[in-house]
């Protein structure tokens, strides 16, 4: 929290210049204050955020939005502590699914919005997959409010410069991997020191050679991480290491650190999520470095489908003094189509999870591919495969899979001991986690 001690004041203070400003019509016993924990800390996201305050404040007088933003780790820290002692936000924007925001759910701190959901007709505009991953025994408690995919960024000159072709199959995948390795590149620009991210690229290879239908039963049946199909993807993953398809340091080096290989044009490709687009159009502007992306091919013969996740979601304290305030607020925040050109814009670059066209918006020609992308999945009732499980399942299992995979490419551990540790903590997990509900709204 000291790190940002000073950008939390000057939100705050901010915060309250606008409800002195816009409150004056209405008396003080009137208004409701209504405290928002987010994790918008970059100067101009806190901006974009102001305004979409100013804009929902302007609606219901009545309202006072008092937002106070932390980076991730800061405000989970933070929000561990003040739900516990009663002094948590009425709101709060943490991540979504059971290993963050169903742990909430399960101590009682966040509240039940099912009935309201439906009864302001949000079933008809979220997505169904995203109410998905905030909705645990047939109740909704958040909702999410970040869609993403996972992708892989490519350099466009590297590949022209070898005659190489966007591979439509593992097979070509690795060839390409190969002929870039040749040539002197390194094939991925992928750091594993950064636990969190170690395990994305074998999360969505696993996806795609277990398919729909057995990694929808692993997830949420009674299926196993120790699966055959599983196992294969891991050897693969362990393949890719050993054929030095990744930088020769990878264990040693982080997520920005093998982000920047590619970036400087030493990387041929960069497995990574949508979340990076922005700051990679950026860097792009200022390098000259000419890039696109495509869809990990699978290793299975069955197309499973682009990766999906949510990122964070917003959620509302059980306690707090105003719930159709803060409902009120959620939804202004994430479904109103007034805010989705500010979220959508380069400012924030917020995909909200709603159904909608997207080319209503001008934005850059590879956004508008990563919209079109997400779109092209909104009749999915959830996620069955995700470059990111770990902000969807429970976290003592995340933190398994994290350390098994880097153990992996150590050789310190066989594929088949990490996946049996693995379904060994799934089974407990099962037991004392939130799991993610098996239905979907269209279900019920």
């Amino acid at each position: 929290m000291r790190r940002c001690n000073k950008h939390l004041l000057r939100v705050l203070l901010y915060s309250i210049t606008i409800s002195i400003a816009l409150g004056s019509a209405v008396r003080a016993e009137e208004l409701k204050i209504v405290n928002v924990w987010d994790q918008w800390t970059n100067p101009v996201k806190t901006e974009a955020m102001n305004r979409i305050v100013n804009m929902f404040q302007k609606k219901h007088p009545d309202v006072r939005i008092v937002r106070m933003a932390g980076s991730m780790q800061d405000l989970q820290k933070m929000l561990k502590k003040a739900m516990s002692a009663g002094t948590g936000p009425d709101i709060f924007y943490d991540d979504a699914g059971s290993g963050v925001l169903g742990l909430y759910v399960k101590a009682g701190f966040a509240f039940d919005m099912t009935d309201e959901f439906f009864s302001r007709g949000l079933d008809k505009k979220v997505i169904p997959w995203a109410a998905h991953t905030t909705t645990f025994n047939d109740r909704i408690w958040g909702i999410s409010h970040e869609t993403e995919t996972w992708y892989v960024y490519y350099n466009k000159e590297i590949f022209s410069e070898l005659g190489l072709n966007v591979p439509n199959t593992w097979g070509e995948f690795k060839n390409i991997s190969a002929k870039t390795k040749e040539a002197g590149y390194i094939p991925y620009g992928y750091g594993l020191r950064t636990k969190s991210v170690v395990p994305q690229m074998f999360y969505t290879m696993a996806s795609t050679s277990a398919g729909i239908e057995k990694m929808d039963e692993i997830a949420y049946g009674d299926g196993r991480w120790d699966d055959p199909t599983i196992l294969h993807a891991l050897k693969e993953f362990k393949g890719i290491y050993d054929a030095g398809y990744l930088p020769p340091n990878a264990l040693a080096i982080d997520y920005i650190e093998g982000s920047t290989l590619f970036w400087q044009g030493i990387a041929a490709m960069n497995p990574d999520g949508s979340w990076m687009m922005s700051y990679t159009e950026q860097l792009a502007k200022e390098s000259g470095l000419k890039f696109d992306i495509f869809e990990l091919p699978p290793l299975s013969d069955e197309r499973v489908g682009l990766p999906l996740n949510v990122g964070s979601a917003y959620a509302i304290n059980a306690d707090t003094k105003y719930p159709k305030a803060a409902m009120d607020f959620v939804e202004f925040v994430t479904t109103s189509d007034e805010v989705m050109p500010i979220f959508i814009s380069d400012e924030l670059r917020t995909i909200c999870p709603v159904d909608f066209d997207p080319s209503e918006y001008e934005v850059s020609p590879m956004f508008q591919k990563t919209l079109r992308m997400i779109m092209s999945t909104k009749h999915l009732p959830r996620i069955t495969q995700s470059g990111v499980w770990n902000t969807i399942l429970p976290a003592r299992w995340t933190d398994v899979v994290e350390t098994g995979v880097q153990a992996v490419c150590l050789g310190a551990k066989t594929p088949e001991e990490v996946l049996a540790e693995l379904q060994k903590a799934w089974e407990v997990a099962k037991d004392k986690d939130t799991m993610p509900n098996p239905t979907s709204l269209y279900e019920w």
